[in-house]
């Protein structure tokens, strides 16, 4: 911030009330941003799927916007993909 200015001369006036007349809260489950792994074993069993997948998801779904855990250590993404197999 520019020394002489105040914080809302510099972002524009903070908001009020009145800007969110019409607006509501998102209702919960209906912004997802990724998919329900609840059941994730009952669809996936196979423990070396969910690691292929998390070492690398583009390996098994080429359209998937998921990031590579691939950064994790061996015994983490091996303690991850029996979790991941565990959900039934």
């Amino acid at each position: 911030l520019p020394e002489q200015t105040q914080d809302w001369q510099y972002f524009g006036a903070p908001p009020t009330a009145a800007d969110f007349v019409g607006e509501s809260p998102t209702v919960f489950g209906s912004d997802r941003k990724a998919p329900d792994l609840l059941h994730v074993g009952s669809r996936l069993p196979i423990k070396g799927w969910h690691l292929v997948h998390h070492a690398n998801p583009r390996a098994v779904q080429p359209k998937s916007m998921m990031p590579a855990f691939n950064y994790l250590r061996k015994k983490d993404l091996d303690a991850l993909a029996d979790y991941m197999a565990s959900l039934k």
